[in-house]
């Protein structure tokens, strides 16, 4: 008996957000210079979503919080999920 198993890619959107930051206040200073990626259907992450340094979904973004539009951050968990997102004010 021969077991086939195939492959299905995650498809990944791509958008832009900061370097990790420890609170959302300190993330809310920071620049939208980097490209990371996430699993959701919206063009930007939303909670439960996960987030990833790569196009290929092998690294997790780790834990903190990162600006991901011009007025909001996300915190995302160790496993690199989005847990909350919050305004900067």
């Amino acid at each position: 008996m021969i077991n086939s198993f195939r492959f299905i890619p995650i498809t990944l959107t791509s958008y832009s957000s900061s370097t990790k930051s420890n609170s959302s206040l300190l993330a809310c200073g920071k620049s939208l210079d980097q490209t990371y990626y996430h699993n959701g259907s919206s063009s930007l992450p939303a909670v439960n979503d996960s987030v990833y340094s790569d196009s290929a979904g092998t690294s997790a973004l780790i834990v903190g919080h990162y600006k991901y539009t011009a007025a909001s951050t996300m915190q995302v968990s160790s496993t690199g999920v989005v847990l909350s997102t919050d305004l900067c004010v």
